[in-house]
């Protein structure tokens, strides 16, 4: 009978991460990036567009500006190059690095950031890079 009863049991779905951040959407004006979803994008993060944006000025060598609930770049992007450096963003400042979970607090204090995990309790110290 367990045997029959194991095998009535459906297979397991593969794990969805509750934490999806949303690919960037956006167009391209002359040499500008234009993102248009540049805040929903934070808010996903639980960040201040401007640390974001500072992030992206520095990593993809540009400068930037926010715009409403959009931000424009003053430089030709393609969106894959956009959502790769958003993830290194979440892996640096948003995903807890002792359990890996994004439920965290970015605390700032000068140039000093303190990533706190709401989950785990975790407190990680570091000085800004940029």
């Amino acid at each position: 009978m367990l045997d029959d009863a194991r095998d009535e049991i459906p297979e397991p779905e593969e794990a969805v991460d509750r934490f999806q951040v949303p690919d960037v959407s956006g167009r391209i004006e002359g040499g500008r990036t234009i993102i248009t979803n540049f805040n929903d994008v934070a808010d996903v993060l639980r960040r201040d567009p401007s640390h974001l944006l500072k992030f992206l000025n520095r990593e993809l060598a540009t400068r930037g500006d926010i715009d409403g609930k959009t931000a424009e770049l003053e430089r030709r992007l393609r969106p894959d190059q956009l959502n790769e450096k958003i993830g290194e963003y979440k892996e640096q400042f948003v995903t807890c690095p002792s359990c890996g979970k994004a439920d965290t607090v970015l605390d700032r204090d000068g140039t000093e950031y303190t990533i706190r995990c709401e989950a785990c309790g975790n407190v990680e110290e570091f000085t800004e890079k940029f």
